[in-house]
């Protein structure tokens, strides 16, 4: 079946109606803002396909892994935007992916995180795999802000920044990415964070003062302790 409101075409089974009309509903509260942030007024010609087959899902999958020599990582995806297009799993998959019962309403939050990387595509104009984590900072806090609302309670409990680095992005990895992000969506000048999406050359010679500075404000805006952030004397 096929669902399309204000050019975005959602394919899906009968079955995952529900998860069809929840994701158009999160898309309706967020992608304005999302479009505003990469200077887009629209963003059409592109599809958002919920998976009835997950063995489909993966051959489709496997290839771009391969790409990027990440093909070990198959048996985590649940959602990708690898042709342009947004691919997920509905729950009934990803409920065993992640071991957890998920609604359909956290599924279309993630959906959204997968419509910043649409955008970031049509904005930059390909994907950069150099700077996963900078995509991913960006994904986090444009998109699915609600999955890491924990980190205010919980930062000194499970955020260890010697743990993280730019060049071995995981799925530990994202808790520090969001950080990064939310410290530069509100350090940093508009203009300068779309230079970064723009130009990944010169994202990459600030990342170790971007990374430093990120800590710091991390440790101060999260931290109930009186510890000192790395770098800070």
């Amino acid at each position: 079946m096929e669902l399309t409101i204000n050019g975005i075409t959602i394919e899906y089974d009968r079955k995952d109606g529900n998860l069809a009309i929840e994701i158009l509903k999160q898309l309706e509260q967020k992608s304005e803002k999302i479009m505003k942030f990469f200077e887009q007024k629209e963003v059409k010609d592109f599809r958002i396909k919920i998976w009835n087959d997950y063995e489909a899902f993966k051959v489709f999958t496997l290839p771009y892994l391969q790409e990027n020599n990440e093909a070990e990582n198959i048996s985590w995806v649940t959602a990708h935007t690898f042709d342009d297009n947004i691919n997920m799993l509905p729950k009934r998959y990803v409920s065993k992916i992640w071991k957890r019962d998920v609604s359909d309403e956290e599924l279309a939050i993630e959906a959204c995180h997968e419509f910043v990387h649409i955008c970031h595509m049509r904005y930059y104009g390909k994907n950069d795999c150099e700077n996963t984590w900078f995509w991913e900072a960006l994904a986090t806090n444009l998109g699915n802000p609600e999955n890491f609302e924990w980190v205010n309670d919980e930062y000194d409990k499970y955020v260890d920044w010697k743990k993280f680095s730019f060049n071995n992005f995981n799925d530990s990895s994202y808790k520090y990415v969001y950080c990064i992000g939310n410290y530069m969506l509100k350090n940093l000048e508009h203009k300068k964070v779309l230079e970064y999406v723009k130009t990944p050359k010169v994202l990459k010679s600030d990342e170790d003062k971007i990374l430093k500075d990120a800590i710091i404000y991390s440790n101060k805006a999260f931290s109930k302790t009186n510890n000192k952030a790395f770098g800070e004397k």
